[in-house]
């Protein structure tokens, strides 16, 4: 956000402590993250793991299967939901 640029001393006082004691005159503040986006970032955070992982081995599948990404996702799709996901809310917003 653009008042990071404007308040620059609060939020690295903010991020670091120790600029807190060499601007002693500036409230620190932090930059926090939208909660409402939690659960979009938590899915996204699942998925880039699945392809750092395994994105190697599902492209080979792919390519062994002549493009048939169905016979590929019948063989590694699960049939029940990540507890941990729903409980995120990750199956109450759109993602992108």
């Amino acid at each position: 956000p653009w008042e990071t640029v404007e308040r620059r001393d609060q939020y690295f006082s903010g991020a670091y402590p120790f600029c807190a004691e060499v601007l002693p005159g500036i409230e620190p503040d932090i930059l926090q993250r939208r909660p409402e986006k939690a659960p979009q970032r938590e899915l996204a955070a699942a998925l880039a793991n699945c392809r750092t992982q395994y994105g190697d081995t599902l492209y080979t599948a792919l390519r062994a299967y002549d493009g048939d990404i169905g016979a590929v996702w019948d063989k590694v799709c699960g049939t029940k939901h990540n507890q941990r996901l729903v409980e995120a809310g990750v199956l109450l917003f759109e993602h992108e």
